[in-house]
């Protein structure tokens, strides 16, 4: 990409000079400052991006020199662009960390350069994934804009609009994201009205960029024909201009791009491969190591693409061509491990070893691993310890050595070192940590089933496979939650400032290494990173909950987290796009069994059927009914079953399990009470009844009336809910908060002290869990009447049950190490015991008509699996017409502890069996008194 240097800086250097009376004639400065420019321009014009560089650091020079503030300023952020432009990345964030310096102590004096200089640097942090201080930067420069020129005002609100837009955006915040975008867009066309884009090509190749953006966020949100309409707009608004600079720009490359995802995620091979083609012919017009970079990338892709196709051959060929491309790559050969990898996987998957194993000889892997990350590797070293395990396992199967299990070490050290890296960063589980965390997840579990299925009966195998499971759903990467743990205590406190002075010091250090590949600098980063792990592991000794947050250790004891009844058969799944894994484990036998599908469709078909349970069609929904159970459960049932404990993995989880028709044409939940748990261990604890049965908290704002015709207008009335919260009172001592009263501060309130709470309102799931919401009662702005998943997380809860009678409470993205992230798993992590959720959007009177069901079988002494299971079955056998389908009733799902909750007529029992015990007692007691006289 060519950079567009600022051509009006000379004539207001001019006029500033002239008008402040500094002087009447050219100084010889501003003489030569036009002539370096001139020259500089020149040999922009031509391409040669070196030479022009500088010459805008001569300018710069000469700028700061005589105080021209203006120019210095844009001519450093021109200078960082071109690091930018020529990869280097962490040189462009130094120059811009040296100018908000300077705006922060007053040395820059011009607000609307402190507001250009915090802008430009929150775009840099956001694209380094520091959301959190890029919306900082944009709070200080939304703070200068009432200082600014009233004709640079809305240009200013439009690009912190955006700006804004790309933060919601990447952090998941996609509603908020579009919203912003479309704000953006109109405070654009406010600008150009306002004549504040006198050259009309900016202001139109300005909504170039802002049309992509929106369509990016469409098609990360599945808004597949919004995107296709903002991106159509993009394309025809690019084709119109006449300026060169943007005709010529990689532009068209980014909209090939956009084109290619949004055919790709419509299941459109063919066009999606056309476009990212077109992409790479576009980058090949731009010769630089960056878009070099991005040619592989592409290409690699297009690979990827094929071969989902099942077209192995032209697979091949793209990936051989992205190794051509390697090649003229001008980086160490460490750093190649980037892109490397992806080929061996490739060799690997398709059985071609002798390709596969040659490229891999290429890994020092007696080298330290953090070494070779810091060298440029990255997270690539992660993926290829997986597949060196990979090709240790391959040699172990074919050499039938059973005592050597070598492979396993490689598979250990993959995930280790992924969690070491997402500790060390301080980023979580990064996105390009995700991937080859999930390859070496992925490579882990099938080399341990091909472990297990040569020693059947080795326990140890089978222990390490469910804790490996266990870690890939519930493993916490993020941060955030170790502070949780933490802050309280002083001591700890004064550890986690250690780790982060010395995250500071690690951040400069790589900043160095990778202006300088000195070794000392190396060496001095590798030994940071180890006395970072020296104070996570003086974290875990002082707080030991802790271990299984920051560190992957095989729990030997996993198996007896639960004790299953005779009746009751636990399932847990694993899988990737290449297995899926299904062990299981019945309560009348105790012995476990494992298989090993092989199935690439498997979340494509969960998404299919997502929607199909929710149409009011039967072709549809039982065809994918069918097809799923013979997946998931197919021969695994065992005869003595009647209770299932399920532990989902990946999207398994938004599976309704209820609704799944097997070979007898019954519905699973006609034969099988079904619990849906995410953490290996919960289960219902015998002999214990529910403390929380005394009384029930319930919230149900109804939104009606003129006080919440704003709420209602927005979410929709909720009449359904009604019958509900009366049908809860018929069984259970209810303390209803209804309609004006059921309000987000109320709730807030009393769910401190109550151990039931039962919430029939409005629910919303969005793409971050962090930003889904519950509706209240309340104000108008958002924020008084919605509950968020960020409020959530940090609530401190002690709740028995809390039932979300709310659309998509249980639904949401799976996130490796997460599992599901819905809000009822917000609110299990804050402390709640057992849960009732819902996958999808569900019906208010069907709703009604299930709870109330649902409360009768509990106040029987049910346990809550049993009590929903008989509450499905009985709404069924009433039910006729579209009003039995599943789209009704299989929506809601029980997870957590299960033991039976005792309502009204239960206690009022059981205190008159007391009672009834202590006069017998008494009355005994007095009769042998009698005798003994």
């Amino acid at each position: 990409m060519k950079l567009k240097l600022n051509t009006t800086l000379f004539g207001v250097l001019l006029f500033l000079q002239i008008s402040s009376g500094l002087t009447q004639v050219l100084s010889q400065d501003t003489i030569l400052y036009q002539q370096l420019y001139d020259e500089g321009m020149e040999y922009y014009i031509q391409g040669d991006q070196n030479k022009a560089k500088g010459y805008v650091i001569k300018l710069s020079e000469l700028a700061y020199k005589n105080q021209w503030e203006d120019a210095w300023v844009s001519h450093v952020m021109e200078i960082s662009s071109f690091e930018l432009y020529e990869g280097d990345f962490n040189e462009a964030l130094k120059l811009l960390d040296s100018l908000v310096r300077m705006a922060d102590e007053g040395k820059i004096k011009q607000d609307l350069n402190k507001f250009r200089i915090y802008d430009r640097y929150s775009g840099f942090l956001a694209n380094d994934g520091n959301v959190e201080s890029s919306q900082l930067m944009l709070s200080k420069a939304a703070e200068l804009i009432p200082n600014l020129p009233m004709k640079k005002q809305n240009t200013s609100k439009q690009q912190l609009e955006n700006a804004r837009a790309l933060n919601y955006s990447k952090y998941g915040d996609l509603r908020r994201a579009k919203a912003s975008f479309l704000r953006s867009i109109d405070l654009l066309h406010m600008a150009f009205v306002d004549g504040e884009y006198p050259v009309k090509d900016d202001y139109e190749f300005s909504k170039v960029i802002l049309y992509k953006n929106v369509a990016n966020n469409d098609i990360k949100a599945g808004e597949f024909l919004s995107a296709k309409l903002y991106l159509d707009s993009a394309i025809q608004t690019f084709e119109k201009l006449t300026d060169p600079y943007y005709k010529d720009s990689p532009m068209r490359a980014a909209l090939n791009n956009t084109y290619g995802d949004y055919y790709k995620g419509m299941g459109d091979f063919e066009l999606a491969e056309r476009f990212m083609k077109d992409r790479i012919a576009e980058l090949e017009k731009h010769e630089n190591r960056v878009n070099l970079q991005m040619k592989i990338e592409a290409t690699q892709n297009i690979a990827d693409l094929y071969f989902k196709k099942g077209d192995v051959e032209a697979a091949r060929l793209n990936y051989e061509l992205s190794l051509k491309y390697l090649e003229d790559l001008k980086t160490s050969e460490v750093s190649k491990y980037r892109y490397l990898w992806k080929v061996i996987d490739f060799y690997q998957q398709i059985g071609e070893d002798h390709l596969s194993n040659p490229l891999l000889s290429l890994v020092d892997f007696e080298a330290d691993p953090l070494r070779l990350y810091y060298s440029g590797a990255e997270s690539s070293i992660v993926s290829m310890y997986a597949l060196k395990a990979n090709a240790l396992a391959t040699g172990y199967q074919n050499t039938d050595k059973r005592e050597n299990l070598l492979f396993l070490e490689f598979n250990r050290k993959a995930i280790s070192l992924s969690n070491q890296i997402s500790q060390i960063n301080n980023a979580g589980l990064s996105n390009e940590l995700k991937v080859p965390t999930g390859l070496a997840l992925d490579s882990y579990v099938q080399n341990l089933y091909m472990a297990y299925s040569n020693s059947p009966h080795a326990k140890d195998i089978l222990v390490e496979a469910l804790n490996v499971i266990d870690f890939a759903k519930n493993q916490n990467f993020n941060n955030q939650v170790k502070s949780v743990y933490l802050t309280k205590d002083a001591e700890n406190s004064k550890l986690m400032e250690t780790e982060r002075i010395s995250q500071r010091k690690l951040a400069e250090l790589e900043k160095e290494y990778a202006k300088t590949s000195n070794s000392q600098v190396l060496d001095s980063i590798v030994k940071i990173s180890r006395q970072l792990e020296t104070v996570n592991a003086q974290l875990v000794q002082r707080s030991p909950e802790l271990r299984s947050i920051i560190e992957f250790k095989i729990n030997e004891s996993i198996l007896d987290g639960v004790k299953l009844m005779n009746d009751q058969q636990e399932v847990h799944y694993f899988y990737s796009d290449r297995f899926l894994h299904i062990l299981s484990r019945d309560g009348s036998t105790k012995g476990w069994k494992w298989k090993s599908l092989n199935t690439g469709k498997l979340d494509s078909l969960i998404a299919q059927s997502g929607v199909s349970f929710q149409e009011i069609s039967k072709m549809n929904w039982q065809m994918s009914s069918q097809q799923l159970y013979n997946i998931l459960l197919g021969d695994i049932l065992s005869p003595e079953t009647k209770r299932l404990i399920i532990y989902p993995y990946g999207n398994i989880g938004l599976v309704p399990f209820a609704a799944l028709v097997g070979k007898s044409g019954r519905y699973l939940v006609e034969d099988y009470a079904i619990t849906v748990n995410s953490k290996f261990g919960h289960g219902e604890k015998a002999g214990i009844f529910s403390r929380n049965a005394k009384e029930i908290l319930a919230f149900a704002p109804y939104f009606e009336g003129e006080e919440q015709q704003i709420q209602r207008s927005l979410y929709g009335y909720l009449g359904g809910t009604k019958e509900e919260v009366a049908g809860i009172s018929r069984f259970f001592k209810t303390r209803l908060f209804e309609g004006l009263s059921a309000t987000k501060d109320n709730f807030l309130k009393e769910s401190r002290t109550s151990r039931f709470i039962h919430l029939a309102t409005h629910a919303f799931a969005e793409q971050n869990v962090l930003f889904s919401k519950i509706v209240f009662s309340g104000g108008a702005d958002e924020s008084d009447h919605s509950l968020y998943g960020y409020e959530i997380a940090d609530l401190d809860l002690d709740v028995d049950m809390l039932i979300l009678s709310a659309c998509q409470t249980g639904y949401g993205n799976f996130e490796l190490g997460q599992g599901i992230s819905s809000l009822a798993k917000l609110f299990a992590d804050a402390g709640t015991k057992s849960l009732m959720y819902t996958l999808w959007n569900v019906d208010d009177y069907a709703s009604a008509e299930l709870m109330t069901l649902y409360y009768g079988f509990l106040e029987e002494g049910l346990t809550k699996d049993l009590a929903l299971q008989a509450a499905q079955k009985a709404y069924l056998i009433n039910k006729k017409d579209l009003k039995d389908m599943p789209y009704y009733w299989a929506g809601f799902v029980v997870s957590g502890d299960m033991s039976p909750v005792y309502g009204k007529s239960r206690i009022y029992l059981m205190v008159f069996l007391i009672g009834l015990v202590v006069l017998l007692l008494l009355f005994d007691s007095r009769r042998k008194k009698q005798v003994v006289i």
